[in-house]
């Protein structure tokens, strides 16, 4: 190793690991909750390396009801005394409140806050904490404020996450807030939700909206959930299902919302998603009053129906269609079953990934649907196993659900 690669091992840091996160719930709180970020790229750069400093400490404390940060950055050596340190670094992605002494950030915390938005719902973790959420906008001056504090777990727990335009009115904030043994509100997530116009047609959406004269335009509504944060000391809890499942509570009781999508799931939101949605549609008998579910002879006239009734998207409706029918249909006791199950999905496959296949040979296109589809299986029983069926409520098991909403196709 040469001396300049001495060099740079030896004032090299991972960003990862000196940046530690804290949330304090009251003025005297000596125990913290504190973990680390799952990214620090977007800041510090690729390789999540910094460079020129020994001994170096980034503390990022918060308020744990207002969100009002404090920055702490100490090393004990500098290699460049006039080179960008990391403290400077990371200001430029937090709010102009971000106090940088403590004194400060202690005179500011004695300030007034209410939670802004509205309480919508609650609901309870396996643990039989209470957590609260409230519905807001970025109209609002409070929530936006709120926001502009928060928006820095984008960045540290959503891989190619970026920061959204508060501008644009069409965005919801829900934040999620848990009452501690205190009763003190302690902030735990958030989720944005982007809103569309929805038509399925020209001429269903003017025949839904020929009102009389003098009512009210309603428009239908697409909700697409987009950056979705649990923060790392609530999850493996049943936090993010309930926070998941409050929302399509919330957006499956408002007539304006004829669908529910997401924005690029990640892996893990995936999962999450896929878990709720069995379940939710095993509750409401979807899966169990059917008949022709055990058999696999699905009407695409119902699954239409039966996808805009839950308000789910064709393709996120028709994986939990698969997941279900692998679970109740009778694949494994009649070969006619598990044939017409296995053309089931073969289609949407191709159907999905036509452009390519339809490059290959009649030989290669069957393989690699065959192969395309057993390894779809797997994952759908992985899924599964993960799911309890039974008569008084089908439960998610235990899994820690991830943060984010972000950048995963699935097939």
């Amino acid at each position: 190793m040469t001396s300049i690669e001495n060099l740079a091992t030896e004032w090299a840091v991972n960003s990862n690991e000196v940046l530690k996160i804290s949330l304090y719930s009251g003025a005297d709180d000596k125990n913290p909750d504190t973990f680390g970020p799952v990214f620090t790229y977007p800041i510090y750069g690729d390789a999540e390396t910094i460079y020129g400093f020994k001994d170096l400490s980034i503390n990022l404390k918060f308020d744990a009801t207002s969100m009002l940060p404090l920055l702490e950055c100490s090393w004990s050596k500098r290699l460049i005394e006039d080179s960008e340190d990391p403290k400077t670094t990371l200001l430029e992605y937090l709010p102009e409140d971000t106090s940088l002494t403590e004194e400060q950030w202690l005179e500011k915390r004695k300030e007034p806050f209410e939670i802004p938005g509205t309480l919508v719902e609650s609901f309870k973790d396996k643990e039989d904490n209470e957590y609260n959420v409230y519905r807001t906008t970025f109209a609002d001056a409070k929530s936006k404020a709120l926001h502009e504090r928060i928006q820095i777990f984008i960045l540290l727990f959503i891989e190619a996450g970026s920061y959204i335009d508060d501008e644009d009115d069409h965005w919801e904030l829900f934040l999620l807030y848990r009452k501690n043994s205190n009763g003190i509100s302690e902030f735990a997530g958030f989720c944005t939700v982007y809103q569309y116009f929805w038509y399925k047609t020209t001429e269903l959406h003017d025949a839904s909206n020929s009102n009389e004269v003098g009512e009210a335009f309603t428009p239908n509504l697409r909700k697409r959930i987009s950056q979705f944060v649990i923060l790392p000391t609530h999850q493996g809890r049943g936090v993010g299902a309930g926070f998941y499942e409050t929302l399509v509570k919330i957006f499956l009781r408002d007539k304006a919302v004829q669908e529910i999508s997401v924005e690029d799931p990640s892996e893990a939101f995936d999962d999450l998603r896929d878990r709720c949605d069995l379940t939710r549609l095993y509750e409401n008998g979807t899966w169990t009053d059917n008949d022709f579910i055990k058999s696999a002879r699905i009407d695409p006239g119902w699954v239409e129906a039966t996808c805009e009734r839950n308000k789910m998207t064709p393709r996120q409706f028709d994986r939990c269609l698969e997941m279900a029918l692998l679970k109740f249909a009778d694949i494994d006791t009649d070969p006619e079953v598990a044939r017409r199950y296995r053309l089931l999905v073969k289609k949407r496959l191709y159907l999905r990934n036509k452009e390519p296949l339809d490059e290959m040979t009649k030989e290669e296109k069957k393989e690699k649907l065959e192969e395309t589809f057993e390894v779809l299986k797997e994952d759908y029983l992985r899924i599964l196993s993960k799911v309890k069926f039974d008569k008084k409520r089908a439960a998610v098991t235990d899994a820690k659900e991830e943060t984010t909403s972000l950048k995963k196709q699935k097939i």
